[in-house]
């Protein structure tokens, strides 16, 4: 239950700064190959990603978050067979979640090298039409 209680503690505050990250990440505008549809958070930039916080930061950020998470489990009135179930679906949705926002920052990866990809040709273009 504690290894549970412990993975799901982390996979929660790991989910926070993702969404913080996505959520700072300014829209770039993007056109895409005709005839595709732009699928949701495709368009992300990765041009202002902010840096990394502080240990002091993560620490308060873990407690606050672990102190939240035993605030409301010790409200729950389930069996341990039950908890035990209970923590892996937890787990296992937020694992889901965490990857899948891990795909849309690989997509804002991809839709901003093919943005640079297309500068960088067209600046060769003209430099060479001088």
């Amino acid at each position: 239950r504690f290894r549970l209680f412990s993975q799901l503690t982390l996979w929660t505050v790991e989910m926070r700064r993702l969404e913080e990250l996505v959520a700072s990440l300014p829209p770039l505008p993007c056109s895409l190959p005709s005839g595709e549809e732009e699928d949701e958070g495709v368009a992300f930039g990765m041009a202002s990603v902010p840096p990394p916080p502080k240990s002091s930061d993560e620490d308060s950020e873990f407690n606050s978050i672990a102190s939240s998470m035993m605030n409301k489990d010790m409200k729950r009135t389930d069996l341990l067979p039950d908890n035990l179930e209970y923590l892996q679906r937890e787990i296992d949705d937020i694992e889901h979640d965490a990857a899948l926002l891990g795909v849309m920052l690989g997509q804002s990866v991809i839709v901003r090298e093919a943005a640079e990809e297309e500068a960088m040709k067209a600046q060769s273009a003209a430099a060479l039409v001088r």
